[in-house]
């Protein structure tokens, strides 16, 4: 008689998948199955900013500038700051753009994936990012809004 098993007892490989169907294994030993189970909840890849959310906040400019400022940007600098992530983003925390070239920018100021660590959806360390890339809002040649002057529009 089979004993019974949950499905929570292969996944934990207590168990192995032919056990838990009954099959007794006498005469030979059944390998124990486990099952692939993702280390890491979508909502923590969201909190962590290595995964975009469905439904991210728009931030307005005001609170852009607010952020820059939270970041350790310069708060002389929040206006032009605040006014790239606006003509990058539209001030959306999930806003992604896949460039030809395999990479992805994310976020509120549209940091690279080139750059590593420094790309990310979470709007704080986006603009930590923004604050670092751009040497504290000295040097926004990285930023096509800027060479282009689609910024300008929000100054």
């Amino acid at each position: 008689m089979a004993k019974n098993y949950s499905l929570n007892h292969w996944q934990k490989g207590q168990v192995s998948l032919l056990e838990a169907f009954g099959y007794s294994g006498k005469g030979f030993q059944f390998p124990k199955l486990t099952a692939n189970l993702p280390t890491e909840s979508a909502q923590a890849q969201v909190s962590r900013g290595t995964k975009a959310p469905k439904h991210a906040k728009v931030y307005s400019q005001r609170e852009l500038q607010q952020l820059w400022i939270q970041a350790g940007g310069d708060p002389t600098k929040a206006l032009i700051a605040s006014a790239i992530a606006m003509a990058e983003s539209g001030g959306k925390a999930n806003a992604q753009d896949d460039d030809e070239n395999g990479t992805i920018d994310k976020g509120l100021w549209q940091i690279n994936t080139s750059n590593g660590r420094l790309s990310t959806y979470n709007p704080l360390q986006n603009a930590r990012s923004a604050v670092e890339l751009s040497k504290n809002g000295t040097d926004w040649s990285d930023w096509v809004t800027y060479t282009n002057g689609d910024y300008l529009q929000y100054m």
